[in-house]
């Protein structure tokens, strides 16, 4: 089996070596690292794992190691492309016309969420513009925190949608788009926190797209 993880470990030397340690006593190996951030002396790393272990003996094994956190575990069939971000912000750039479509649909992937829309708040309520991944239903969204002007982390409130509440571990960040009543939403249902820094690159990545659209509208292209 194969998992995706998002570790916490000390930013020491040693302390990765003693987490591949216990993911190798745990019958398992390291197939993929990447370093996602380090603040205050910690580090965050997304590792991808094979092993027999199911994925609580694996989270026990790798938290026996001192001061090391599984933030998030899941079945995974693919790896995580830390280059996915770049590659996408390329290809709006290069699409132009239609660039925010493409950063709805490729944002799942990019910044490891489960789902992803664009809503806009109008006179007779939100209205979905588009989505991508396994939105669930939006029956009774509502939009209390529109008009918006900047990024920002959506905690579980009563204006979600029921179907929504009922993830207990969901993560919600939402992005300005060219008009501050049209905003990008991007979800995790299992987890983990979405770091400050995956934060500043969904605002980075809604700002390319914004401009490709801009400019493609600006040259009369259609891509």
């Amino acid at each position: 089996m194969r998992f995706a993880l998002r570790l916490s470990l000390p930013d020491r030397r040693g302390a990765l070596s003693a987490v591949a340690s216990a993911i190798g006593r745990a019958g398992g190996n390291i197939v993929s690292l990447d370093v996602i951030d380090s603040v205050d002396g910690m580090a965050v790393d997304d590792v991808t794992v094979e092993a027999d272990a199911d994925a609580d003996a694996l989270r026990r094994a790798i938290e026996e190691v001192p001061s090391v956190v599984v933030e998030a575990i899941m079945r995974t069939s693919d790896f995580r492309d830390p280059t996915a971000p770049l590659e996408l912000a390329t290809t709006m750039v290069e699409t132009g016309s239609g660039a925010v479509k493409l950063l709805v649909d490729g944002l799942p992937h990019a910044l490891w969420s489960s789902w992803a829309l664009v809503v806009a708040g109008t006179h007779l309520g939100p209205e979905i513009i588009h989505t991508a991944g396994e939105v669930p239903p939006v029956e009774g969204l509502e939009t209390p925190w529109m008009p918006l002007d900047q990024l920002r982390r959506l905690p579980r409130a009563p204006w979600m949608p029921e179907t929504w509440r009922a993830h207990t571990e969901l993560e919600l960040v939402a992005a300005p788009l060219a008009q501050r009543s049209t905003v990008v939403l991007l979800a995790r249902e299992r987890g983990p926190r979405f770091l400050d820094s995956e934060v500043a690159q969904l605002g980075r990545l809604a700002r390319v797209a914004v401009r490709a659209e801009v400019l493609a509208a600006q040259n009369g292209r259609r891509y």
